[in-house]
């Protein structure tokens, strides 16, 4: 054992570069942006999370040294993970996770503390099976805005529940694995506890990685132009207290994706959150159907207005010049006339239209790189939403999808440049919502009950209200330095605004936030 640690520990110091390891994909939005469809295998939907093959990470890390001298210095500190052990057929690569942060407001003069440490281990045994697991311990003090969501749900967005730490701190631990096997070009099936992520843009209407890890199982399955891919989970429902019982709910969304060209991506997408939570019943079990591997089979014998809470969608990606991507979502989650809730005319829907611009100046000057990101999103009111509440689109009292729930537009701009180890970033969001209460539902909670008869007031038509009209600004500018290429491990200092609108009543927020960080993952605090 003290022998295989020192051999770790020489390796760490002489081994040389590994960024053509094959690994699987991260949902960092710093790392997925970079992967672009068009320069990728017309077999995999790119616009399914993590990706259902194993990639190399010169597809989406950005070297910040010269990597054509392997055994440089430079080389292993900043573009390399942290420490690698090689056992044949056995590889193992492990990185620290950090995100160590002071807030501190201009606002109230208050600060704010996020203190976060963990480790991030991947690899392989052999060339068919891939693994990622990673594990975090946190502390942290929120601001008014964000602990409010954390007081009022009993989970930290993205990262799970939590327990008192000193006076109004939160304390609170989080962990992941998965495992990714390949046995032929065209057959992968994914396993673990994670997060998955459908689109190409920065929000996702159908399943994103807002909420808190579960426990899921996928199968994709391919041919020369076409991909076709299974997802089932396991959420949890807990609808007081968290140490009370959970429910379990179920999942699965099927995908069927094809590339007529090498540069579109096509893809018609179904997903169900299956009506076992009806009944109240803590241990209930999905119906048959659940594990029925072929899409649209629900949709076909019920429909999407009554029995399981389900949505169609299409998601495209046209990709142009080898650098730039259109992308776009749309969702149906109910048709027609006023369904069994009696609370919506017409239809539910949601549209999300955007563009990303990515190394367009790489090629002529080297390890200079500029993200572009512009894009647009509206849900309807009360998408997602469902009789009872535990049969919503939710998992950890957070929503699967966009942290605003649903009944809103919005528009968000984020652009990066980069140069070796320098950054320089903004970003931009506005939204148009409403704000619901105890005693009006205009369909922007998907938590409430799906009742007219229990409210005041609501939305009677499928439009975005002006009833208790909303509107969210966040902006962020900042600088980082990346200390590590592979994890995106950064010191960062940046300037934040945050300013709601209800009603006419303005309540504006500015921060100065400063720390360190690594990238692998996304949490949102952009609500």
């Amino acid at each position: 054992m003290n022998k295989q640690f020192v051999s770790a520990i020489l390796l760490l110091t002489l081994n040389t570069v590994l960024l053509a390891q094959n690994v699987i994909s991260p949902l960092g939005h710093q790392f997925r942006h970079f992967i672009l469809p068009a320069s990728q295998n017309r077999t995999v939907n790119y616009g399914f999370y993590p990706l259902s093959q194993p990639l190399t990470k010169t597809t989406f890390i950005q070297p910040i040294t010269d990597t054509t001298a392997d055994n440089s210095i430079s080389n292993r500190i900043f573009n390399n993970d942290l420490a690698i052990y090689k056992d044949n057929p056995a590889h193992f690569y492990v990185n620290p996770l950090f995100w160590i942060e002071k807030k501190q407001s201009l606002t109230t003069d208050s600060a704010y503390i996020t203190n976060t440490r963990g480790i991030e281990i991947h690899g392989n045994i052999g060339t068919k099976l891939f693994f990622s697991t990673t594990f975090r311990e946190n502390q942290a003090r929120y601001p008014a805005y964000i602990n409010h969501i954390v007081t009022s749900r009993r989970v930290v967005p993205g990262q799970g529940a939590w327990k008192d730490f000193e006076n109004g701190g939160r304390d609170f631990a989080s962990a992941s694995g998965i495992l990714l096997y390949q046995p032929t070009k065209y057959l992968s099936l994914l396993a673990g506890t994670g997060k998955n992520f459908i689109g190409y843009g920065y929000r996702s209407l159908i399943l994103s990685d807002n909420a808190f890890n579960y426990p899921y199982f996928r199968v994709s399955i391919a041919g020369k132009k076409w991909n076709y891919q299974w997802l089932t989970a396991q959420f949890q429902y807990f609808g007081r207290e968290y140490y009370y019982y959970h429910y379990r709910k179920y999942f699965s969304a099927f995908a069927i994706t094809y590339k007529p060209f090498q540069n579109l991506e096509i893809a018609v997408i179904e997903a169900t959150v299956w009506n076992n939570m009806l009944n109240n019943s803590y241990t209930a079990k999905p119906p048959l159907l659940f594990y029925v591997p072929l899409a649209f089979v629900n949709t076909a014998i019920n429909g999407l207005n009554v029995g399981n809470n389900s949505m169609v969608a299409l998601q495209l990606c046209y990709t142009f010049k080898n650098y730039a991507s259109l992308y776009s979502q749309s969702i149906l989650d109910n048709y027609g006339k006023n369904n069994v809730l009696f609370i919506t005319k017409g239809i539910r829907y949601g549209i999300q239209n955007g563009i990303k611009i990515s190394d367009i100046f790489a090629q002529n000057i080297p390890y200079l790189h500029w993200f572009l990101l512009s894009e647009y999103n509206l849900v309807s009111p009360y998408t997602y939403s469902s009789p009872n509440p535990a049969g919503n689109f939710s998992h950890y009292k957070q929503e699967l999808t966009h942290p605003l729930g649903s009944n809103f537009t919005e528009w968000i701009v984020q652009s990066r440049i980069t140069y070796r180890f320098f950054n320089i970033y903004a970003n931009y969001q506005i939204a148009h919502t409403v704000s619901d209460t105890t005693d009006t539902n205009f369909g922007k909670n998907i938590f409430l009950v799906n009742n007219p008869l229990l409210y005041s007031k609501i939305s009677t038509n499928s439009q975005i209200a002006d009833l208790n009209k909303t509107i969210l600004k966040n902006s962020v500018i900042g600088f980082s330095v990346t200390l590590n290429a592979s994890t995106g491990l950064q010191l960062y200092a940046e300037i934040q605004q945050r300013s709601i609108n209800i009603s006419g009543v303005t309540n504006t927020q500015r921060f100065i936030n400063a720390g360190i960080t690594t990238k692998l993952e996304n949490f949102y605090f952009d609500f």
